[in-house]
């Protein structure tokens, strides 16, 4: 894909993801049942396997070895969250792992706490919950957090130009918590 044209990629498919739901919630908000919320989750929840998949093609990630340049990403363990998030989805349908648990609710506890920034240092709202059944559901919000990270970390890698993603971010990394 042409320089500059992958945030087009994930702008594009999030914003048509999260249009769609938004406008299906509303139209049919009250025959907007329990199968719909589901089917809902299961959308952001592809949407966030796809995401990270795309990710790893266009980084040449290889199995077992670290993300690149991650470690210069203010937003390394909100991204790395959510490819735990993304096993879930990808090999249980949502429902917690018990091998990725403990990570994945202790991120919950620090976004809830509000010690989790975005690049303008500002606190990212909790994006997703645990049910009682330990099925995690999705606000549409997570989507469009992830496409951030994304774009952001593929700007770092030099796929994408900074003044694409964030034009006032002078890229120095910055605390997430």
């Amino acid at each position: 894909m042409p320089f500059n044209k992958l945030d087009h990629y994930f702008s594009w498919t999030t914003i048509s993801i999260a249009t769609f739901l938004k406008s299906a919630e509303l139209n049919m908000k009250e025959h907007f049942d329990l199968d719909m919320k589901i089917g809902k989750n299961q959308i952001l929840g592809g949407a966030i396997v796809t995401h990270i998949s795309r990710m790893e093609n266009e980084l040449d990630k290889k199995q077992k070895e670290p993300w690149p340049r991650i470690d210069e990403h203010y937003g390394k363990l909100e991204f790395l969250n959510f490819v735990l998030i993304r096993h879930c989805f990808a090999h249980a349908g949502g429902k917690l792992m018990p091998n990725r648990k403990k990570s994945i609710t202790c991120f919950l506890s620090e976004l809830k706490a509000g010690n989790i920034l975005d690049h303008d240092n500002n606190l990212v709202i909790p994006y997703y919950e645990v049910d009682e059944k330990q099925f995690l559901n999705l606000d549409t919000a997570s989507i469009g957090r992830l496409s951030n990270l994304c774009k952001e970390l593929l700007a770092i890698n030099g796929k994408i130009d900074k003044e694409m993603v964030h034009p006032n971010t002078d890229w120095i990394i910055q605390k997430s918590n």
